[in-house]
C-alpha cells in the first residue's frame, strides 16, 4: 500500500502519531490502488493489519509493507481469509527466515503463522510389515525446526536431529525443501 517517490509533489503518509514516515530515507505515501475492504475482515478472531512493515517479520529485518497482514488466531481464521479472498493473492510465511521482501513492499495479502500453528502431538508408534519401528508425529506448520528436533529427541527419536541447527519453521522447511 505504500510506494516510493522521489519528489515531494505528493503529501506523505502519516502514521498514528501524525508523523511523516521515512523507510530507508525515503519518504513513502499510501498506495491508492488496492481498496482495503475485504469480506473476511469481519469474520475471524486473529488480526488484521493494514500497510504493515515486513521488515520486522524477516530474519534480515528488510522488507517494504505488506498491502494486509494477517495473524490467524486458529485453521478456522485461515479458512475464511482463503475462501474470501477474493483474487487477490495470498502469500503465506512463518518465521521469515531467509526471507527477502522488496522495499516495495507485497501486493496482496500475507498470512504469518508465526504466533499460531504451533502444537506437536505426542508420538504414534507402530510397526512396519518387516517388524522395523516406526513412529509418527503431527505437527503444525508454525512449530521451529529446533524446537521439533530437540521434541522427537526426548522420545528417543531419530532422523531429524540435523534440523537443529536450521532456522525456521516446518512450514517452510516443507515448502523450501529443506531436507
Amino acid at each position: 500500500r505504500y510506494a516510493n517517490i522521489r519528489t515531494d509533489h505528493k503529501p506523505p503518509m502519516r502514521d498514528s502519531l501524525g508523523l511523516s514516515r521515512t523507510i530507508l530515507g525515503r519518504k513513502i505515501i499510501q498506495r491508492k490502488n488496492m481498496n482495503p475492504s475485504f469480506s473476511f475482515q469481519n469474520k475471524i478472531k486473529g488480526e488484521i493489519r493494514y500497510d504493515e512493515i515486513m521488515s520486522g517479520y524477516t530474519s534480515m529485518r528488510i522488507g517494504g509493507p505488506a498491502d494486509v497482514f494477517v495473524l490467524p488466531a486458529s485453521l478456522k481464521d485461515l479458512q475464511v481469509i482463503l475462501k474470501y479472498r477474493g483474487n487477490c493473492p495470498v502469500w503465506i510465511i512463518g518465521e521469515g527466515t531467509n526471507l527477502l521482501v522488496p522495499d516495495q513492499g507485497i501486493r496482496g495479502i500475507v498470512i504469518s503463522l508465526k504466533n499460531c500453528f504451533k502444537s506437536i502431538k505426542r508420538p504414534e508408534f507402530y510397526k512396519t510389515s518387516e517388524g522395523i519401528g516406526r513412529a509418527f508425529i503431527q505437527v503444525d506448520a508454525g512449530v521451529k525446526l529446533s524446537y521439533l528436533a530437540k521434541y522427537s529427541a526426548r522420545y528417543g527419536l531419530k532422523g531429524i536431529e540435523n534440523l537443529v541447527g536450521v532456522p525456521g519453521s516446518v512450514g517452510g522447511a516443507v515448502v523450501m525443501n529443506a531436507g
